[in-house]
């Protein structure tokens, strides 16, 4: 059944949105963080959704959904603040402070590394590798947990692309890498093999 998983600003929350009974609430669960800052957004995977924040918070939690509530099937003490997180192949990637890899099923943590700050994003790509990116613009290729279970490993890294800090997210299309700092400046990286 199609349904649309939010947080808003006490909790988080799932809605229908089949018709006829689109806007119905599935579920909801307190989800509070200081001040109002629920920036990541929920990652569903099949019937279940992670969420996650800094602050109060400070944790990585999944909940299962079904027709009948949700319920936690784990929560963790350590967390993304700005980076959603991201799904790939049973693992889930976010970055802030440092690139971290989480086991779906578990909420065990696989492995961390590196240093990307607190302004850090990821993206997972084709093939299952990461990049990241933080700071005033560094860049990172980093090895999926398919290749690399239990260690943090860095295949390349372009660092200090600007002066301003790296809050846009980064983007990764077409053969190309799209960064953006904090006051606009944007770089344009073309991926080996492009166009191809």
């Amino acid at each position: 059944m199609p349904c649309l998983a939010g947080l808003t600003q006490r909790n988080l929350a799932v809605v229908r949105l089949d018709p006829p009974r689109a806007g119905a609430t599935v579920a909801v669960t307190p989800w509070v963080t200081e001040g109002d800052c629920n920036i990541a957004s929920p990652v569903v995977v099949g019937s279940s959704v992670l969420v996650t924040s800094g602050y109060n918070q400070n944790a990585v939690a999944r909940f299962d959904v079904t027709l009948g509530g949700m319920t936690e099937a784990w929560r963790t003490k350590f967390s993304s603040k700005v980076c959603t997180p991201v799904y790939h192949d049973g693992a889930v990637y976010y970055s802030w402070m440092k690139v971290s890899c989480l086991d779906w099923a578990t909420g065990k943590k696989r492995w961390d590394g590196g240093s990307f700050a607190d302004a850090g994003s990821c993206v997972v790509t084709a093939d299952g590798r990461l990049v990241v990116y933080g700071y005033n613009g560094k860049v990172g290729l980093v090895e999926g947990a398919g290749r690399s279970q239990a260690e943090y490993r860095e295949l390349a890294v372009r660092d200090k692309i600007f002066k301003a800090a790296a809050w846009p997210h980064v983007a990764v299309g077409g053969g190309r890498v799209v960064c953006r700092d904090k006051d606009g400046n944007l770089a344009c990286f073309t991926t080996p093999g492009a166009g191809r």
